[in-house]
């Protein structure tokens, strides 16, 4: 312990090592500080500035910044198409892959929705989730009818039946988007076709609604013949 009458201003010779120490501890506790002022971040994610982004990484910028009204930076990037900001960002050890916007989206979810396999591979190997509560990668993926993206999802796991918040299926998402081959995936998989969501809504009505008459009419014929084939009272 130093004595009560220690100082480095009494002692300037013989502490200047022990000085420029302390002005090096001083100056990294002033980093985070620093980093936090990230400049024009929302201005670089915007135009897909993937140098500008990369320095203010490297500078300690935070990769899971958020906007004003809680948009996830990597999201963000999805949305205004900046798809190199996107990789930066997601390729940074710092964030948190898992992360959910105030809608419980993910940056998965925007990749999968987006058809970007070869991102949707690349966040999976770094520890994004593929099972989640409410809405899932599985059905962002049906909602844009990628059926590779979908059977990757499946491959790893994705739950066929995965019921969002009101009741909505990865199915009822393929039958909307009028994707015959991810509706037969999920169908091959294990998809439920009587399904209904919390308000009676079918898995039929989400394809009727839309007017996609060829693919309700095949739902509807397949679960009438499904459910000829039951025994009866089940």
């Amino acid at each position: 312990m130093l004595p009560e009458s220690f100082s480095l201003a009494q002692k300037p010779v013989r502490h200047l090592a022990l000085r420029r120490m302390l002005a090096v501890l001083l100056t990294a506790a002033a980093l985070p500080a620093m980093a936090a002022d990230v400049g024009n971040w929302w201005f670089y994610v915007t135009n897909d500035r993937v140098a500008d982004i990369q320095e203010l990484l490297n500078e300690g910028a935070d990769p899971n910044l958020r906007t004003a009204d809680g948009q996830l930076s990597a999201i963000q990037a999805v949305r205004e198409g900046s798809w190199g900001v996107f990789d930066a960002l997601t390729g940074d050890a710092r964030i948190d892959l898992n992360a959910e916007n105030s809608l419980g989206e993910t940056a998965l979810m925007y990749a999968a929705l987006e058809g970007q396999e070869q991102r949707v591979n690349r966040l999976i190997e770094r520890g994004a989730k593929v099972v989640k509560l409410g809405w899932t990668p599985l059905h962002y993926a049906a909602a844009g009818g990628h059926t590779r993206i979908a059977a990757l999802l499946l491959d790893q796991g994705a739950l066929p039946n995965a019921p969002a918040y009101d009741g909505v299926t990865p199915l009822m998402m393929a039958m909307r988007a009028n994707s015959h081959d991810t509706v037969q995936l999920l169908l091959d998989r294990g998809a439920d076709p009587e399904a209904q969501t919390s308000a009676g809504k079918s898995v039929v009505d989400f394809a009727a609604e839309r007017g996609h008459r060829r693919l309700a009419r095949a739902l509807s014929d397949l679960i009438a013949e499904r459910r000829a084939a039951r025994p009866t009272g089940q």
